[in-house]
């Protein structure tokens, strides 16, 4: 295949098996599509637009707003229950590429350092 989606590509990098990816879990009785679920980690991929990025989209529409919400409860609702949230936003997702590839060459412990890390930053722009 010639070309990859950057979600694809990002999963890839991580090794996450296609048997893995585009899942509907169950919380609290509420169904929620992810990118990719193992075990109790899930792993999403934000679109800057559908997302509404605020880096890039500092006054979100009303669609953005509301992805936003829902975004941000489906987190808060998946955390309460114990699942890890890795996610990526999709203008940041080249360099991040590149450099997951990087900590890659490290080992599995490097990779989940670099995620944390991510992790921690993206919080902050919620």
């Amino acid at each position: 295949m010639l070309f990859r989606s950057m979600e694809t590509l990002w999963l890839d990098i991580l090794g996450i098996e296609k048997k893995y990816r585009q899942k509907i879990i169950n919380i609290s009785g509420n169904k929620y599509k992810v990118d990719a679920l193992v075990e109790k980690t899930i792993y999403e991929f934000y679109g800057d637009y559908w997302h509404g990025n605020p880096a890039i989209y500092p006054e979100p529409t009303p669609l953005q707003q509301e992805k936003q919400r829902k975004d941000l409860y489906a987190n808060k609702k998946a955390i309460e229950y114990g699942y890890n949230i890795h996610r990526v936003w999709q203008s940041q997702s080249i360099e991040y590429l590149n450099r997951l590839t990087k900590e890659k060459e490290n080992g599995p412990e490097a990779i989940k350092n670099f995620i944390d890390q991510e992790n921690r930053k993206l919080q902050t722009s919620l």
